[in-house]
């Protein structure tokens, strides 16, 4: 059986998500994510602070029944990022940090992977999928919204800045000017 592309993966993964609840590979999803995560917390030999649970040394416990989705603390690099971003932003960034979502961004853009696939991802899979092509000005990148979203001209703007803010605040972007490019650590370990 052919799984979508965020199977098995723990932080996409939402038991009270539409779309979750509703795929065809839930509950191998679910059984994947179990034992990521139990490999996971395995393979620790210290304790990672994006792996214990919030005010303790304890590691986080996952619980993937029904509604339950892991929860980290912020360190204190990401509370001075969140303090940084507009408030827009920071409500994106800081869901994705709680969820480990951020981690697994890295890891999948070092891949040269998208890992934005859900519907209220798309813009960023779009901007995603033009920086892992050499990167995207500003305007083209609201030209490409507005084309592709059909978005008001104000909606593509104000996509495009939550954008150049969020993917430099999850270390996979950078602004130069007015481009929006690959952080230079994010190397492709899949590349030639």
């Amino acid at each position: 059986m052919t799984h979508p592309s965020c199977h098995g993966l723990p932080s996409v993964y939402n038991a009270q998500s539409p779309t979750c609840a509703g795929c065809k590979s839930r509950q191998s999803c679910v059984d994947a994510c179990k034992v990521l995560l139990r490999q996971l917390m395995a393979e620790q030999t210290q304790p990672d602070p994006r792996l214990t649970a919030p005010g303790t040394a304890a590691p986080v416990q996952f619980d993937l029944r029904e509604g339950k989705t892991p929860k980290y603390e912020l360190t204190p690099e990401q509370k001075e990022t969140l303090a940084g971003l507009p408030k827009k932003v920071g409500v994106r960034y800081l869901s994705m940090v709680k969820k480990g979502f951020d981690r697994q961004v890295l890891d999948a853009v070092q891949r040269g992977q998208n890992p934005f696939v859900h519907e209220g991802q798309r813009f960023l899979h779009l901007a995603l999928a033009l920086m892992l092509d050499g990167g995207v000005t500003k305007a083209d990148l609201k030209q490409r919204f507005r084309a592709d979203f059909n978005w008001s001209d104000g909606t593509a703007a104000s996509f495009v800045s939550i954008c150049v803010a969020l993917l430099p605040a999850l270390g996979v972007g950078q602004v130069e000017g007015s481009f929006l490019l690959l952080h230079p650590n994010m190397v492709l370990k899949n590349a030639a």
